[in-house]
């Protein structure tokens, strides 16, 4: 046989292909499978329990409530589950999120949350009348950011 052709026709030595670099969050899912837990492509029973107290709101972003439905805290829930939620439920998240953060503001301290989230206007149960005072000192104090509307943005200038 011609030389050149000699590679061709000799069987080639088998070689095992090297396995796959694998990503952290591969690696992630691979010992929450083992574990028995949701993946990042599963998508576990989400729910958030209906509440009508601020402090339930902060419990449940650190504490699971599995009697009320929540199996996982809200600060362990992946954004790939959200990715694939119901709209109202990614919103519940935001606004347990949003409650969130402003706890943490005032140094996770309940006397100062309620004085100055709640009963500076008078109101101490009303989640949403809480929520809608917690905006709009955030926003004031530079912590999150408005909604740019439309008006906003005229008032701005920045519509013809």
């Amino acid at each position: 046989a011609h030389p050149s052709l000699l590679p061709r026709l000799l069987p080639s030595a088998p070689t095992s292909p090297s396995p796959p670099e694998r990503t952290p969050l591969e690696i992630e899912d691979e010992a929450l499978a083992a574990a028995g837990k949701p993946t990042s492509t599963t998508l576990p029973p989400l729910d958030i329990p209906r509440s009508t107290s601020w402090k339930q709101h902060i419990i449940s972003w650190t504490e699971a409530d599995p009697a009320a439905g929540l199996d996982w805290p809200l600060c362990d829930w992946r954004e790939s589950w959200l990715n694939k939620a119901a709209p109202k439920l990614v919103s519940n998240y935001a606004v347990r999120s949003t409650f969130q953060k402003a706890y943490i503001n005032v140094g996770r301290d309940d006397a100062a949350f309620n004085a100055k989230f709640s009963a500076a206007k008078g109101y101490t149960e009303k989640v949403g009348l809480v929520l809608k005072n917690i905006r709009a000192v955030l926003i004031a104090e530079g912590v999150l950011t408005g909604r740019d509307t439309k008006q906003k943005r005229a008032a701005r200038g920045e519509l013809p």
